[in-house]
């Protein structure tokens, strides 16, 4: 995205430094400079904004906090409202509904009255024009300025070209409805594309384009001011369905926080007041049925010098925090595990209440645990089964303040696997309910069988925890612990990880020595599983047989994936059979291509069950007896005997079990090693297969003739170029003082499809030039 420099200091109060020290800053600490341009007397930094940013630094708001931080000086953005109209009320003008709230999470519509349509200011036209953008009047420059300077799109319409009942509707629009957006394109919709429509029309295409039907002209006098936040996912794909990328998409399909939505409709209503004139309603109509809590993330002094390998103090951290504009408190999280549970005593239960919207006004028993240790620094599974496989085991003897203590109740719906940490984990004894320890015999949690939801009870006594199955530790230290609130636009801040980083750049990593690290006595342990896979590889390329990699993800096979990356590979491999049974056909194809005359590959890989993985290792080739020598030469190296499935050119065989006995080796320095190699891509366009026979030379000695093929090959490589994929040389024999090269010619582009006709034209080429020579084409 590109910045005004002159735009970006009216957030400081202290000049900046050069335009060439700021970019160094951000290429340093942040973003790549793509290039600086002059414009009249500013400059324009074109700044490439990372997509895991670009939720907050789309905008001015954005790269100024950013560049605030960087150069540790403080930004003075304005929290501006309206003056608003206390007789003025959006309430008694119109209705708001949303269909969808998971594709619509919130919505915001305000009232104006009394605008005049006209131009901009200068100051106004100027900031756009910084950008490209030409200014169509004073209240559509006011949505452009506000997107600019928020990343969060607006919208304005004309009040009264809505219709007459002014019900407002974010809905799916309906298979077949037209609109016609602002710039006179018509597109045709389905219900996969969001609208906001009033009851008889489509307004706009949500999240993407206003349409003319109630766009803003001279006539307009009312308006209704519009701030929504879309699911990136929906708006990404109607942007790409209707071929319609615009400023707007391409920041909601970037993902922007909720929160936004609310200071953009604030500035926007207050520079359509500045510039516009007319009363502004003092409410708004909102949907904003499910709004999240701020993130807390923690971490400890001892987790950031040990991933950075520095020496931060806690004055160090801390001022890191405050430049990046971070809410924390740096707490012992037992203690304050234990001094906030309390607190929540009478708290009403909700099956299924969420740490992030939910709490802490209502919970269930483990959102009640989840939130104690989030709010502490420490972040734990939400679900209460695992909270206990995450947990460290500890038996009731050892049991302390703060320890979780989980009961099987006997009422289904008994958990007995772990549901999202370590997906699958077996679970027989079966959870279904979970309390934080208060010690001396007490526990604190929330259930439905609780008259207040959250109580104080006698562990022994209480009626949910009649059948423990066990305890679990969650907090192993005493080091004290940063929690910090993220703020609500930096989503890219979810774990401890992501503070880390920030500490990182903020402080530079440039700037951190390189040191040696201590082995301290530490010895490398030898991983077994892949030293036998590295003596395996080696053998069967000495006989001859290539590796090739294969998609762990097929059409079939027990375990089937959450989030497919397409529809035929839906599960997870239960063989390599599929996989390799399909490479080596491809391969057949692909012969000339690969100048050899027979396919033998290999692959060593993972393959899943319900509930286990195991090493196979699968071989396959044209002929019988490769594939056989194939299988010898595993067994040799390993020097054990495999039991292979054998079916046609494909054999497969556990390489767990044929290791299994095998002894760990003390080191890596025994294996063989192969040979460096360098990978070049495939063209993924088909080549084209040429032979040619040529006679070469008279009379000569050997080296005479060896001249002759190398000036042939000289030949057919000048006229192919870059077209030419491989040259093989296949036959060659002497008669009669002269000798015959026989050649396979493999031509193919990376850049297109090749036709016969140019193929033709270059073996002209080569063959007239053959001639020349005095040489003979067979």
């Amino acid at each position: 995205m590109k910045f005004s420099y002159t735009w970006l200091q009216e957030y400081f109060d202290t000049p900046l430094p050069s335009v060439a020290d700021v970019s160094r800053t951000i290429t340093m600490h942040a973003f790549e400079i793509d290039g600086t341009e002059a414009h009249g007397d500013d400059t324009i930094l074109d700044i490439k904004v990372l997509p895991n940013r670009s939720h907050d630094c789309f905008s001015y708001h954005g790269i100024a906090r950013e560049i605030g931080a960087l150069l540790d000086i403080s930004t003075n953005i304005p929290d501006v409202h309206p003056k608003t109209d206390g007789g003025v009320s959006t309430v008694d003008k119109l209705s708001l509904t949303v269909e969808n709230s998971k594709l619509v999470p919130r919505a915001l519509k305000r009232y104006v009255e009394g605008v005049t349509i006209g131009e901009s200011p200068d100051w106004l036209k100027a900031k756009l024009a910084a950008h490209g953008q030409r200014s169509i009047n004073n209240v559509v420059d006011a949505t452009n300025l506000t997107m600019w300077e928020i990343g969060q799109p607006v919208h304005a319409f004309d009040f009264d070209k809505l219709a007459d009942d002014k019900k407002l509707t974010v809905r799916p629009a309906r298979d077949g409805e037209m609109i016609t957006t602002l710039d006179g394109k018509e597109f045709t919709l389905d219900s996969d594309v969001l609208v906001i429509s009033d009851s008889e029309k489509a307004l706009d295409i949500a999240g993407v384009k206003g349409g003319s039907v109630s766009g803003v002209d001279a006539n307009t006098t009312r308006l209704v001011l519009s701030a929504c936040n879309f699911d990136p996912i929906n708006i990404r794909k109607t942007s790409k369905k209707l071929g319609l990328r615009t400023d707007a998409s391409i920041r909601f399909e970037q993902g922007i926080s909720p929160e936004l939505a609310g200071i953009a409709m604030e500035r926007l209503s207050a520079l359509v007041e500045e510039l516009a004139g007319g009363k502004v309603a003092r409410d708004v109509v909102e949907s904003y049925p499910n709004k999240k809590n701020l993130y807390v993330v923690g971490v400890s002094l001892s987790e950031i010098n040990t991933a950075l390998g520095t020496t931060c103090s806690e004055e160090e951290v801390e001022s890191y925090f405050k430049r990046l504009g971070f809410e924390y408190k740096y707490t012992q999280p037992l203690e304050n595990v234990l001094a906030l549970a309390p607190t929540f005593v009478g708290i009403p239960y909700k099956l299924g209440a969420s740490v992030l919207g939910d709490a802490p006004k209502l919970f269930d028993c483990s959102s009640f645990t989840a939130y104690l240790f989030g709010m502490s620094g420490v972040m734990i599974p939400r679900m209460s089964v695992d909270q206990y496989v995450f947990g460290t085991p500890i038996d009731a003897s050892d049991i302390k303040a703060g320890d979780l203590v989980f009961a099987n109740s006997g009422k289904e719906p008994i958990h007995r696997e772990s549901k999202e940490f370590m997906k699958g984990t077996p679970v027989p004894e079966g959870v279904d309910h979970v309390g934080l320890y208060l010690g001396d015999g007490m526990v604190i949690h929330s259930s439905a069988s609780n008259e207040k939801g959250v109580e104080i009870q006698t562990l022994a006594e209480s009626p949910a925890f009649q059948n423990i199955v066990g305890y679990r530790r969650i907090i192993t230290s005493d080091d004290k612990r940063f929690v910090v609130t993220v703020p609500a636009p930096r989503i890219d801040v979810r774990i401890k990880e992501d503070l880390i980083e920030e500490i990182g750049r903020l402080k530079g990593l440039e700037v951190i020595p390189s040191t040696q690290l201590s082995d301290d006595g530490f010895v490398h342990a030898v991983n077994k599983t892949e030293y036998y896979k590295s003596v395996v590889r080696r053998a069967l390329v000495d006989a001859g047989f290539s590796e090739v990699s294969t998609y762990a993800f097929q059409k079939k096979g027990e375990i089937e994936v959450a989030n497919p990356i397409a529809d035929d590979k839906k599960y997870l491999r239960g063989s390599l059979t599929d996989g390799v049974t399909a490479a080596i056909e491809m391969n057949k194809k692909n012969k000339p291509l690969l100048g050899t005359d027979m396919i033998r590959i290999f692959e060593i890989g993972t393959v899943f069950a319900k509930n286990s993985e195991e090493q196979e290792i699968a071989i396959a080739a044209e002929k019988p007896a490769e594939l056989d020598r194939g299988c010898a030469a595993v067994a040799q190296a390993l020097g054990v005997d495999i039991t292979w499935k054998k079916n046609g050119a494909l054999a497969t065989a556990s390489l767990t079990d044929a290791i299994e006995n095998l002894s760990t080796p003390d080191s890596y320095g025994d294996l063989p090693r192969l040979p460096n190699m360098t990978f070049v891509p495939i063209s993924i366009y088909p080549f084209i297969l040429r032979d040619i026979a040529v006679w070469v030379g008279g009379e000569g000695d050997k080296d005479t003739r060896i001249q002759g093929y190398k000036d042939l090959e000289d030949v057919i490589m000048s006229h192919a170029g870059k077209l030419l994929a491989r040259l093989d040389l296949f036959d060659t024999f002497t008669k009669e003082g002269r000798t015959s090269y026989a050649y396979h010619i493999v031509f193919q582009s990376n850049e297109k499809t090749l036709s016969d006709v140019e193929v033709s034209e270059i073996m002209k080429n080569i063959e007239d030039e053959i001639r020349g020579k005095g040489w003979e084409a067979r």
